[in-house]
């Protein structure tokens, strides 16, 4: 009897640590591809979460992937933002990262951002993911829209890192070096002696002497010219020799300027919200700022 106590005792505490380990890996954010839905083989999962990995590794930020069947009793947006927030995603102080939903049974797709995600993902950035997504989810090829959304994303931060990189060297690193007389380059070799300084003196000199000798010449030049041009012929007619006898109009040409009427933006399809260049956010259950964006598919 005590055997049996002991054996189920121990069964108890090893599902105890398994289960614990296990919220721990979800607080954690290790589940970065969470296929509530099934939409995806093992293999297909394993992918994308080296991918994400990969992703998170390269640019300090988290890329995720979220599916469900149903939505419950909760919004699109709302369910995403809950699922970031819940779920320990995000990286550093300001957890930054983005997340994709697709919700089955009405055929949603959302992306939630945070952080420095807001700042990177614009609303037009969230329409243009969709679209490069959307074809594959409404063909029912999930891992192709999953790898679509991961290049997009990676696309966005690696152009970001680029931009916040680019004015990262200074000045003196980029300048050329200059020679000096005690380091062994190509200047250290030339004398510098009484013999140069008094050859330089003279240089000078001469190309002063020469300087201004140029600008007397041109003066002298410039005063020998006496003509100059005149804009009216009246000097060259001689007093009372010409009489205006007649006087009239003549209509030459004319010319008609045409500018084309600007066509109104074409109507907004397929649940998309329009690119506003800034992506607008909203508080969360949890009390977070988010952003983000979706649609139907």
């Amino acid at each position: 009897m005590k055997k049996k106590i002991l054996f189920f005792l121990t069964v108890f505490c090893l599902a105890s640590i398994m289960t614990a380990a296990q919220i721990d890996r979800i607080k954690a954010g290790a589940l970065k591809v969470a296929d509530g839905a099934g939409l995806l083989t093992q293999e297909e999962t394993d992918q994308l979460v080296e991918r994400v990995e990969s992703i998170r590794a390269r640019f300090d930020f988290d890329t995720l992937i979220v599916t469900t069947q149903n939505l419950g009793a909760k919004s699109v947006e709302a369910f995403a933002d809950d699922a970031y927030d819940n779920s320990g995603y995000g990286v550093g102080a300001e957890k930054d990262g983005i997340l994709l939903l697709i919700a089955i049974e009405n055929r949603d797709w959302h992306i939630s951002t945070h952080g420095a995600g807001i700042r990177l993902f614009s609303g037009q950035t969230v329409d243009s993911i969709g679209a490069g997504i959307r074809p594959y989810l409404s063909d029912g090829d999930f891992n192709g829209a999953f790898q679509q959304y991961l290049d997009d994303v990676q696309s966005v931060l690696a152009q970001a890192s680029d931009q916040s990189n680019g004015g990262m060297a200074s000045g003196a690193e980029n300048a050329p070096a200059v020679p000096s007389q005690n380091d062994g380059s190509a200047g250290a070799n030339i004398p510098w002696n009484g013999t140069r300084d008094k050859m330089e003196s003279f240089l000078l000199v001469l190309a002063g002497s020469a300087a201004i000798s140029l600008i007397v010449t041109l003066i002298m030049k410039s005063r020998m010219n006496t003509a100059r041009p005149q804009r009216q012929a009246r000097r060259y007619v001689r007093e009372g020799s010409f009489r205006l006898t007649r006087q009239s109009d003549m209509f030459l040409y004319s010319h008609t300027a045409r500018s084309r009427k600007p066509e109104p933006p074409p109507p907004n399809h397929g649940g998309f919200p329009p690119g506003s260049g800034g992506s607008a956010t909203h508080v969360s259950s949890g009390s977070h700022t988010h952003g983000g964006g979706g649609g139907k598919f």
